[in-house]
């Protein structure tokens, strides 16, 4: 039965994104405590030589690691672009028995989307966690069937739909993420991905056009305001009239 519902697969998928947070929590905690970056702030203390000993020998662990990523990407071809477009809802939450790759897909995709949203809009020291993904997903799939077998029945009403769904996922992952970022830079760290996967939901073919992100962005900032302020009331109605009217723009 475990089997049969993806359940094995899905406990890996959780346990790698909560390893994965952590890798790059000790990574941010090593890279702040370089030689060079405390020098850089005027952050040597009286410690003296220990300091500046512990200093650089972190100085060498973070290059180390920064060379150890760059071989890797040589060496692995096949490693996802961080340019990598967004994929359809429908790609995300495939069916229960394929959840679990549904899950991996939406973890990877949204993460790499939301530090790509960041680095355009310069969301320096935001904290962006997949586990946060996978929480997310799996709460969509628990308390909103209704809404995602929709996404895989003809209506005239599809824009709609698409726009309930993606305020609905929005809504579980302010709820994953917590209050460990401003309201704003989760607007623009993580509307980005989602806006861009409602887009190609619609239509497959957008996600190929020039500029298909930038445009996401410029939508994003256009409408922070409204989202924001929709999600300060847990709106899932106000949200998704928000999504709704930037889709029928863009789609």
């Amino acid at each position: 039965m475990l089997r049969s519902t993806g359940k094995l697969r899905e406990l890996p998928n959780e346990a790698a994104a909560n390893v994965k947070d952590r890798l790059r929590d000790l990574r941010d905690f090593i890279r702040a405590r370089r030689h060079d970056r405390l020098e850089a702030h005027g952050l040597r203390g009286p410690a003296g030589q220990l300091e500046e000993f512990l200093g650089h020998a972190a100085s060498v662990v973070d290059d180390t690691l920064t060379l150890a990523e760059s071989v890797s990407t040589t060496l692995l071809p096949l490693r996802e672009s961080e340019n990598t477009p967004p994929r359809a809802l429908t790609v995300y939450f495939p069916g229960e028995t394929m959840s679990w790759s549904g899950e991996r897909a939406f973890r990877r995709d949204m993460y790499a989307l939301a530090k790509r949203a960041g680095s355009a809009f310069r969301l320096e020291g935001q904290p962006i966690r997949e586990s946060a993904f996978s929480a997310a997903h799996s709460s969509m799939r628990r308390s909103h069937t209704p809404l995602l077998e929709g996404l895989f029945q003809p209506s005239q009403e599809r824009l709609r739909v698409v726009a309930k769904a993606a305020a609905a996922l929005l809504l579980e992952l302010q709820q994953a993420v917590g209050t460990e970022i401003p309201a704003r830079s989760f607007v623009r760290g993580y509307v980005p991905g989602l806006l861009g996967s409602a887009l190609v939901t619609l239509d497959p073919e957008i996600a190929g056009e020039p500029e298909f992100f930038q445009l996401v962005l410029l939508a994003t900032e256009a409408r922070e305001d409204r989202i924001t302020s929709s999600l300060a009331e847990r709106s899932s109605a106000a949200l998704a009239d928000v999504f709704a009217g930037l889709l029928m723009h863009l789609a």
